[in-house]
This record gives structure tokens, C-alpha cells and sequence, in this order.
């Protein structure tokens, strides 16, 4: 089910979206004009991916600087060794969507 999370003006390259969807924190990034969604939460310590270093489609860990690709959520470089979840994301009419399960 898709569920609007943020206006679009909200999300920049600069100033990426923490939002909550169904009691699942979730990270909304801009890179060049396109939107990521991925777990907010690092896959090895809890610490908010949205708070992170964005250099292109790697966002970095601001605690222990592991890095996650945005596009496939894998793990680029440790210490974590998960990948974290991605999501489909839409903008339509100023409006960002996730595309999220039960």
C-alpha cells in the first residue's frame, strides 16, 4: 500500500526525510533529482542513516561510518555486514509515497 510520508519541498539533496510508516523508520533521499527509500535504522548499530554522510548513491553511517548503497541497500562497507531494506518511493503533485507491506 502506498502511503504518503512528506511534502517535496521537504526533501532535498541536502536535507534527507526520517519519517515513520507503520512503525518502520524510514530514509528519504534525494540524489540528482531522484528519490531513495531505505531502512532509516544502520543494519549494524542503531543509528540514523538519515543523519549520515550522502556522497552520491552511498549514504555513510554517522556512528560507526558503514556505508549502504541508497539504490539496493546493500552493504558497501563495514563493520556492518546486513544490507538494509529499500523501498519503492513516488513524487507526484508535491507529495512523496512509499510503497510499503503490511
Amino acid at each position: 500500500m502506498w502511503e504518503r510520508v512528506c511534502r517535496s519541498d521537504e526533501v532535498t539533496p541536502d536535507e534527507p526525510m526520517a519519517v515513520t510508516v507503520k512503525g518502520r523508520e524510514i530514509g528519504i533521499f534525494r540524489v540528482a533529482d531522484r528519490l531513495y527509500a531505505i531502512d532509516n535504522i544502520c543494519s549494524h548499530e542503531y543509528a540514523s542513516l538519515t543523519k549520515g554522510f550522502v556522497e552520491g548513491t552511498v549514504v555513510e553511517c554517522p556512528l560507526h561510518v558503514a556505508q549502504f548503497c541508497l539504490k539496493t541497500g546493500q552493504c558497501l562497507k563495514g563493520p556492518a555486514t546486513a544490507p538494509v531494506a529499500t523501498f519503492q518511493v513516488a513524487e507526484a503533485d508535491g507529495q512523496v509515497s512509499v510503497l510499503i507491506g503490511e
